[in-house]
């Protein structure tokens, strides 16, 4: 039977609500079913363009008719027109991807592909999908379709016959005429071109070959890759990365820098987060001979204060989105200027990518394109994907940028950022916007220290802060340095063994005085404001006078304790009395509270933990305290009405089985609580030790809180866990 006509059959009235929402098989069947009738066999052979219909009303004369459909639409068909179609019909095809879907069309035509060059009927296919781009764009765009019909038509008749021809020149001249119609259809409504975005993500899975091949695609590439896995990529891979330096300096290539691994920078440290970026700034310029100018990452860690720093490091720009869960603000713009805490600014692409993976990515990509012409003032997609990791439909896109802008360029973003225009506005995001994703995961993970890893990194760099200052003080002092930390690294890891060689620097570098000898105490201050300090002196007889620097002092069996006021930054000596002398001062532990100068701590006898606090200078318990393991409440019935799960989370009681002092005199006192965490029906689901701590002189009150025999938590740390929940009478107070 001779080929006529070309159709195809899909579930909507018009191209006016095509359906663009498929997601997954049915995004990828309906690409198929449009795209596969663009061979230039077909069309040579029916000397015309396929032309839509509806599925639930197909067309009434099938002789000589080709048609394909989608097989999810199937069923819309009326009552007996398959078997009508498939004994009337050149063909009906019903096949998921295209190039079944191809092979299913070209075998019912007599001659099948005709000899076409596969790299031109690809082309061509790459022409079919671009003009139902072109025609979804303008309706998304509000405006008339105005293809040239006749010309679009006649010219890719002719591009079809020279192709079966095989003049392969000819064909891609009328090819590239019927590219040129559609651009300047897009022209009208849209006359400046989309720049698009390629986005690799580079895992040490995808690092050898399959990065390799994606490199030799050709198209401007942006690697986003920790300086960690590039060192790994020069010393394992030496092909792959011989490939990665000719691209770039070929600029078909732009390496995204980061850190050497991508830590969690919004619970670290600042000093800490600055050495991770110097350290990887550092490794990508010893690797690639230049410094990185834009900076991004794939797990999430953006914060409101990586502006300034990544300026003062030398970055031009950033990617403000992360891959990953978490949550973070999103910009006015795709392209827009970040400004961070410091006033600092930088271009940013707030612009979250979209998966190139995914056929109802390229199903929707007319949407997607129609928002950024219709809000942004530089039109930027942007896709991600992972080596060789891309959706069929990625690469007609990719045809379609080296035939003709239609549907925008691709860029590298070094380029994107310094050619295209600048930002209209600044966008400044508070630091409550971002959230981080790394207590969920550590949990998930079986991670066993999920918070005490962050911890640590605060208390190493405390005690890296104190090393230098008591270094500085003993060059300032003696003229004679002490082994600070300097550099990058901290020399410590929360240890006290460097801060004690520095203190013991220091002491040496003091000056000594004529008088008689006798054991005394050097109490330095390392920080940049008075402070009162409370020690305990384990060696000592006697406690010392509570005199001078000595604000309070007394013994608690053969245990000395003493509070000294400590200038900034300086030091003072303190010596043991001679004997213990009667103080005046009431002990600060008394039954079951602990009372200084400035408050009164009451120690619950029934549970144990802080019943009230009061203060002088307000009236009534300003806070209170338990600790609890919250039991996550059993999940919803089906169909049943959402509640948050705060309102049904069950706490476990508190209950006290001793409350005793352990130490009490006028400078210290401490009080520790032993009991048990109880479920509603009694059931035991830890057992607890909190121990309370007050010096004379302080606001600070000390909390340690110890768990035993604890029953193990469910997966999700945010509705199950053990917590010190606290309570407060003025409902208006920020924490």
């Amino acid at each position: 039977m001779k080929l006529s006509e070309l159709s195809v059959l899909l579930p909507c009235h018009s191209l006016e609500d095509f359906p663009v929402y498929h997601e997954g098989r049915e995004a990828d069947e309906l690409l198929a079913a449009w795209c596969a009738l663009w061979h230039p066999a077909l069309v040579a052979a029916a000397e015309s363009l396929p032309a839509f219909a509806r599925v639930d009303v197909p067309p009434e004369a099938l002789d000589g008719r080709l048609m394909t459909v989608p097989p999810f639409c199937v069923e819309q068909f009326p009552a007996g027109f398959i078997a009508r179609a498939e004994s009337e019909a050149v063909g009906l095809v019903r096949k998921s991807t295209r190039d079944e879907a191809v092979e299913a069309a070209l075998g019912v035509v007599e001659g099948g592909a005709g000899g076409v060059d596969p790299e031109l009927a690809a082309d061509f296919r790459a022409l079919g999908f671009c003009r139902l781009q072109i025609e979804l764009l303008t309706r998304q765009m509000r405006y008339s379709v105005n293809i040239d019909e006749t010309h679009f038509a006649g010219e890719a008749i002719l591009a079809a016959q020279a192709a079966v021809k095989q003049d392969d020149q000819t064909a891609r001249q009328h090819m590239a005429e019927c590219f040129e119609t559609l651009n300047e259809a897009r022209n009208r409504f849209y006359p400046v071109d989309v720049n698009l975005i390629d986005l690799t993500l580079v895992a040490p899975t995808t690092a050898g070959e399959v990065l390799a091949r994606e490199l030799a695609v050709g198209r401007p590439t942006n690697l986003l890759i920790t300086a960690g896995l590039l060192g790994v990529l020069a010393d394992e891979h030496p092909a792959t990365w011989a490939s990665l330096l000719k691209a770039i300096d070929g600029a078909a290539a732009c390496v995204l820098g980061a850190e050497e691994q991508e830590r969690a920078l919004p619970l670290l440290p600042l000093e800490a987060a600055i050495r991770s970026l110097k350290r990887g700034t550092r490794r990508y310029e010893e690797l690639l001979g230049r410094l990185p100018q834009v900076y991004g990452r794939r797990r999430a860690g953006l914060t409101a204060v990586l502006p300034q720093l990544l300026a003062k490091l030398g970055y031009q720009a950033a990617l403000h989105f992360t891959l990953d869960d978490g949550r973070f603000p999103v910009g006015p713009q795709s392209k827009t200027r970040w400004e961070g805490l410091a006033a600092d600014t930088l271009d940013a692409l707030c612009q979250v990518p979209i998966d190139a993976a995914k056929s109802e990515t390229f199903l929707g990509l007319s949407r997607k394109m129609a928002d950024t012409m219709d809000n942004d003032h530089v039109a930027t997609v942007a896709l991600a994907h992972w080596p060789g990791g891309t959706s069929p439909w990625y690469e007609d896109l990719l045809r379609i940028t080296r035939l003709s802008p239609v549907l925008g360029k691709f860029m590298l973003l070094d380029d994107y950022f310094a050619h295209t225009d600048m930002p209209g506005r600044l966008s400044k995001f508070e630091p409550d916007e971002y959230r981080t994703p790394y207590l969920k995961q550590a949990i998930v993970r079986r991670h066993s220290d999920a918070v005490s890893a962050f911890a640590r990194e605060h208390a190493s760099q405390a005690a890296s802060a104190a090393v230098d200052a008591v270094c500085t003080l003993a060059a300032m002092v003696g003229g004679k340095t002490c082994g600070e930390s300097g550099g990058d690294e901290p020399q410590s890891d929360g240890q006290s063994e460097p801060l004690a060689r520095a203190v013991e620097s220091f002491a040496a570098a003091l000056p000594r005085g004529t008088g008689t000898e006798g054991p005394r105490r050097l109490v330095v201050n390392p920080l940049s404001f008075a402070r009162r300090v409370g020690i305990e002196i384990p060696d000592w007889q006697h406690p010392p006078e509570s005199a001078g620097a000595v604000i309070a002092a007394g013994s608690t069996g053969d245990r000395q304790f003493a509070v000294v006021e400590v200038p900034a930054m300086g030091f003072a000596w303190i010596e043991p009395a001679g004997t213990t002398a009667a103080s005046r001062d009431k002990p600060i532990a008394r039954e079951n509270q602990l009372i200084n100068e400035f408050f009164e701590l009451t120690i619950s006898r029934t549970t144990g933990g802080i019943k009230s606090i009061f203060d002088y200078g307000h009236r009534g318990n300003q806070l209170s305290q338990q600790i609890a393991y919250r039991v996550p409440a059993p999940p919803p019935e089906p169909g049943s009405v959402w509640r948050h799960p705060d309102d049904d989370a069950v706490y476990t009681s508190m209950r006290a089985e001793s409350v005793q002092i352990v130490a009490s005199c006028p400078a210290y006192g401490k009080i520790i609580s032993d009991g048990t965490l109880v479920a509603a029906d009694d059931t035991p689901l830890a057992r607890f030790r909190q121990s309370t701590e007050v010096w004379a002189g302080s606001r600070v009150i000390g909390v340690e809180i110890q768990l035993e025999d604890v029953d193990e938590p469910r997966a999700d740390p945010w509705n199950s866990y053990c917590a010190a929940r606290f309570a407060w009478a003025d409902e208006s107070a920020e924490l």
